[in-house]
């Protein structure tokens, strides 16, 4: 500890240290005593941050959680009658792209009965979502299998960011193809 000596500042006697320094118990700060409030400060802050960040994370997090969850609630709404959700689960997990054999139609979510109509020379089906026909593309039209109840049915997404709209994976037009 180092020697303590008084100095004399108009009027009042401030204790000082011997490295001219204001003491601690004179209520100022020195400039250490800055130097530590300062890094206690920068890693305050760090942490806040750090903080703020997870928390925002976490809210995102959740927001997406609650979007995809009620996605799936919509999606499982086939609007099927219940004497034919069996067979329709059966025709719409074992259907594939007409013109991608490989890859399927359906992925719960986006195949349901439809209304059609005929225009220009293409067929078009009515999205569910918004009651808007969208045409079908030929390639898109299944020739290869009857659908299981003679109605028309399709599969395509909602409209949103990655789909525009105008996608349709497959279709079969009613009473056999």
């Amino acid at each position: 500890m180092m020697p303590r000596k008084e100095v004399k500042l108009a009027g009042a006697r401030m204790p000082v240290s011997a490295g001219g320094r204001r003491n601690e118990t004179s209520g100022l700060r020195s400039p250490a005593s800055r130097e530590t409030r300062s890094r206690t400060l920068s890693r305050a802050l760090k942490v806040g941050g750090l903080a703020i960040v997870s928390l925002a994370l976490a809210f995102v997090v959740l927001l997406l959680a609650a979007y995809f969850q009620l996605s799936q609630v919509r999606a499982q709404e086939h609007n099927h009658p219940p004497a034919d959700a069996l067979v329709h689960e059966k025709f719409y997990s074992t259907w594939m792209m007409p013109d991608k054999p490989e890859r399927s139609c359906c992925n719960r979510q986006d195949c349901y009965p439809t209304d059609v109509r005929f225009r220009d020379g293409f067929w078009e089906a009515k999205r569910r979502e918004d009651g808007r026909y969208v045409r079908i593309p030929w390639e898109k039209v299944e020739q290869r299998r009857d659908n299981p109840d003679g109605r028309n049915h399709v599969c395509m997404p909602p409209p949103n960011r990655i789909y525009r709209g105008e996608e349709v994976f497959c279709f079969a037009l009613g009473g056999g193809t």
